[in-house]
């Protein structure tokens, strides 16, 4: 009996130190084995933005707040942001001419990195002129037509760079317009100016419903374990938003399946009326239209596509990871628009050892922005005329 009392602390010790190393065994397999692709798009990242980097403008679009500069932390990446009066990213000085206007998503944003990481910075010297950062998240392309628009005569361009996401730029272009498509095409279509108020309606919406405790906003910093956490409470969608989300993800991964092979030339379609839209205003100012065509780290590899329709619920035997992104370039380029397909340089990245997309999300890390930008020099250093590469 004594032994077995004097077993008692060492056995209470064990169990305390097995309660404190389970955590850090679970948090080292879960950097180890990152969810996949797909689920992936379940973590959310951008509720880790600060309040006050974007707002609403008058005509309720989500744009980058002016003078905004502060920080944006998580698991992959530590990053200062900054926007100028115009809500661009980068100094409050403009470069020198030549300037490009670069417009797209989060992906041409890109506030996952340091601005001397985008592609924007590292291709410039290779181009011949200054790329200008006028990304913005979750636009799709009648958005950056409306942000080229407004910007173009601010910025002085020479050239507009359109950078289109397949992830999901086709389906919102398919969707209800942000701005009129109708009526005279070279009609100045203004992205409504930024509010003077000092009250920000997004900050405002973000610390009203999506507010972390101080517990969560650390782990989702620096918890690995907490990233898979998210994703499988997502998958539960035990919440009305969660289920939302859901649901539009599976539209937009339809038609990387054969299942949604009927869908692919209709969303080409939609952005290639976009692309029309802007090719000809573009002319009208006497500036160049370029388009590169980025595709979604689900769609470099078979495999990954199939993990993702699988994720979703969606038949994962027939994947198609290519469909909607050929579709996309072959439509850019029947238009006789300088296009650059960004894929092949993408998946000889990730090919060689290099993965160019960050593990827990689906944008460009440093590897992709490098790759990017080598793939940007190589379709048009130099170029002059409508062609395709």
């Amino acid at each position: 009996m004594r032994m077995s009392t004097s077993r008692w602390p060492r056995r209470a010790a064990a169990l305390a130190l097995g309660l404190l190393l389970a955590p850090c065994v679970g948090e080292v397999g879960a950097r180890v084995y990152p969810p996949d692709a797909g689920a992936a798009l379940l973590y959310n990242a951008p509720a880790g933005t600060p309040p006050d980097m974007f707002r609403y403008d008058s005509a309720g679009r989500l744009v980058p707040n002016p003078g905004f500069d502060g920080h944006y932390e998580w698991l992959d990446h530590s990053v200062s942001v900054r926007f100028d009066s115009r809500g661009l990213r980068g100094p409050e000085t403009l470069p020198p001419a030549p300037r490009w206007l670069s417009v797209g998503d989060s992906f041409v944003l890109a506030r996952q990195v340091d601005e001397a990481d985008t592609f924007m910075a590292l291709a410039s010297p290779g181009l011949g002129a200054n790329l200008i950062n006028a990304g913005m998240d979750g636009y799709a392309t009648w958005d950056y037509l409306a942000r080229y628009l407004a910007l173009d005569p601010v910025v002085e361009a020479e050239a507009v760079l359109v950078t289109l996401f397949v992830g999901n730029d086709p389906a919102q272009d398919d969707g209800p317009s942000a701005i009129p498509r109708g009526g005279d095409p070279f009609a100045r279509v203004p992205l409504a100016p930024h509010a003077d108020t000092a009250d920000n309606a997004f900050a405002l919406f973000r610390i009203a419903h999506e507010s972390p405790t101080p517990t969560e906003a650390f782990l989702f910093r620096h918890s690995a374990l907490f990233a898979w956490w998210r994703v499988f409470d997502a998958l539960a969608a035990r919440d009305p938003l969660d289920q939302q989300r859901q649901a539009r993800f599976r539209q937009e991964l339809l038609p990387f399946s054969e299942e949604g092979a009927s869908k692919v030339q209709r969303l080409a379609g939609a952005t290639g009326n976009a692309l029309d839209a802007f090719k000809r205003l573009a002319s009208a100012r006497g500036d160049r239209l370029l388009v590169a065509v980025a595709p979604a780290s689900f769609a470099l590899d078979a495999a990954s596509t199939s993990a993702t329709l699988h994720t979703f619920g969606l038949d994962a035997s027939r994947p198609a990871p290519t469909s909607l992104h050929d579709a996309i370039v072959a439509r850019a380029r029947d238009q006789r628009i300088d296009t650059c397909d960004l894929r092949p340089a993408l998946v000889a990245a990730r090919q060689g050892g290099e993965e160019p997309y960050f593990r827990f999300e689906g944008h460009w890390n440093q590897a992709g922005h490098r790759a990017v930008a080598e793939a940007l020099v190589r379709c048009f250093a130099g170029s002059t005329g409508a062609t395709g590469w």
